[in-house]
């Protein structure tokens, strides 16, 4: 059996009830299975070597070949979804490799949750971040992550953009380095991501082979939304806008509108949140936060107001920046109180770009205008706590410190 440099196994949501398991080997292990039980059950049978038994239920595998751009290497995707989780149970799972002569391989054990439905009263507790990178900052990311994991586990990870510098790198091998870099987390908690301006031409297809939803892959646009529990997530994709792609951008703002109004409308939904690589509001010198930054505040601030997004999470900066709740530049300051957003008019503004990519951290000149709550230079990452349908709590964590440098509430009466 050779799994090459990639034996990713990483968790995607998919409804409430649902999973998605990935997993790339290097040859086609066309029987390759994945097998999985309750936590519960096999603690309860007291089994003294998991790794010999075989776990009763398994599930269909897919299997395709990746484009990898080369004809000097191959590798397989393979997934498969569990059916018939409990709501927030805890499951173990592992894949089955078969092996000449009869034999078998089986990968590490690995647990994870399974989603919330929509009527549970246990809070959502999810994780952001962007421009990664494949770096020794990023694998400090992934080591807090999954301290904080064994802590508080999280229910979702969402990855805003950029997640290699590029995915398509070196014939796919910089792929595979980063799918093994954050492989002990993504095991562990389902994830879900959007392209950044570095996941395009030839890493846009290796976005698409591993990390878009599989019920969008026939489909030619690549931005969606999804609920979990009481949140209503939108990711849209900022490289349709910059550089400006004027029949996918009005697809998309088009697209957007249907979204928030659905969302809105929705009696179940307590916030809304949108997702966009590129920032709207933010303090750097130069273009991404000045001409960039306020055309894409034209086409999409009024609907944002209009709709009441509670939160706007981006990256592309390499850094961590909070606004306040601010429309059209103007600051609703009547909502602002001691670290708390009681009632806001508008949204807050979030720049989440410091989960490893030390490009252009520093030296960098910033010029903070009235809508900047802070500014944080270092790696960090973006956690997000939905207690119920009146309260959020959001921290922005040092990786290196395992320590919380920003925190604030939204809090809805």
């Amino acid at each position: 059996l050779s799994l090459a440099a990639s034996n990713s196994t990483n968790v995607e949501t998919l409804r409430y009830d649902s999973v998605r398991v990935n997993w790339v080997t290097a040859a086609p292990c066309t029987n390759t299975t994945l097998e999985w039980d309750s936590y519960e059950d096999l603690v309860n049978k007291g089994e003294n070597s998991p790794t010999g038994m075989i776990l009763p239920f398994t599930a269909q595998t897919v299997s395709t070949q990746l484009e990898l751009g080369t004809q000097n290497r191959t590798s397989w995707n393979h997934f498969a979804i569990p059916s018939e989780l409990q709501p927030r149970a805890k499951y173990v799972y592992r894949i089955r490799y078969p092996l000449d002569g009869g034999y078998t391989s089986v990968s590490d054990l690995e647990i994870f949750t399974a989603p919330h439905v929509e009527d549970s009263t246990d809070p959502v507790h999810m994780v952001f971040y962007a421009d990664m990178g494949n770096s020794f900052q990023g694998s400090l990311t992934v080591q807090s992550l999954l301290s904080r994991h064994f802590e508080n586990p999280f229910d979702l990870i969402m990855h805003v953009g950029d997640f290699a510098y590029d995915l398509a790198t070196d014939d796919s091998q910089s792929a595979d380095i980063f799918f093994e870099q954050v492989k002990p987390i993504l095991s562990k908690v389902p994830m879900q991501g959007i392209p950044g301006n570095h996941e395009w031409g030839p890493s846009l297809v290796q976005y698409k082979q591993r990390v878009l939803p599989p019920q969008l892959e026939d489909v030619e646009r690549i931005y969606y939304s999804f609920k979990i529990k009481n949140v209503y997530i939108i990711n849209i994709v900022t490289q349709f806008l910059i550089p400006h792609q004027e029949e996918l951008a009005e697809a998309q703002q088009a697209w957007l509108e249907e979204e928030l109004t659905k969302a809105e409308a929705d009696p179940s939904t307590s916030f809304i949140i949108v997702n966009g690589h590129r920032p709207l509001y933010c303090s750097r010198v130069g273009p991404n936060c000045g001409p960039d930054a306020t055309f894409l505040r034209s086409v999409m601030e009024e609907s944002f107001k209009k709709h009441k997004v509670d939160l706007y999470i981006g990256g592309h900066l390499h850094n961590y920046e909070r606004t306040y709740p601010v429309f059209k530049g103007k600051v609703m300051a009547d909502s602002v109180t001691k670290g708390c957003y009681i009632n806001p008019h508008a949204t807050t503004y979030i720049v989440s770009g410091s989960a490893g990519n030390e490009e252009f951290m520093l030296p960098t000149p910033y010029a903070p205008d009235s809508f900047s709550a802070t500014v944080k230079v270092g790696i960090s990452y973006s956690e997000l706590t939905v207690f119920n349908d009146t309260h959020v709590y959001f921290e922005e964590k040092s990786s290196s410190q395992n320590s919380v440098i920003d925190s604030f509430w939204i809090i809805r009466e």
